[in-house]
């Protein structure tokens, strides 16, 4: 699954076992997030939104790995921890997902030291005056457009 409750994740069979024991909490690295605006009329297409720290700098999402057989074939598997959106996030989505803003966190989040309710409790929404919210290409996530940084931009920039 790409996405758990963090909320709930202590007591869900596939995360509990994950959430208690730092070996299978991870980082997972990113310099930001999309969600995408709904416009009333539903005719009209959806509007991509690029989430990130206003310096554009790396940041780490709070997630749980484990292994899953897949084709006979054994891989690594993760999955990011969501919370209840921020007051920038909840503008387009009710969820968004958790960030550790610095290094102490990530330190915290890894540390042996924590049981699965004090990891837990490092599953908070980022204080909204760490993340903006810039329009991004509509074009993003379509199938058959390539990659790259000009998605990154509104189409009329």
């Amino acid at each position: 699954m790409i996405n758990a409750r963090s909320e709930t994740a202590d007591v869900k069979p596939a995360y509990s076992k994950l959430l208690a024991s730092a070996t299978r909490r991870a980082l997972l690295p990113a310099d930001g997030f999309y969600e995408w605006l709904r416009p009333e009329d539903r005719k009209q297409q959806r509007i991509p939104f690029r989430f990130s720290f206003p310096d554009g700098r790396l940041f780490a999402f709070a997630g749980l790995w484990t292994v899953a057989r897949i084709d006979d074939q054994w891989i690594a598997t993760a999955t990011i921890l969501t919370t209840s959106a921020n007051a920038v996030v909840a503008r387009l989505h009710d969820r968004m997902p958790v960030i550790l803003p610095d290094r102490d966190s990530e330190l915290a989040w890894l540390s042996p030291q924590l049981d699965a309710a004090a990891a837990k409790s490092l599953c908070v929404p980022l204080a909204p005056e760490l993340l903006i919210a810039t329009p991004a290409n509509p074009a993003l996530n379509k199938a058959g457009i390539a990659e790259g940084p000009e998605l990154l931009q509104a189409a009329d920039s």
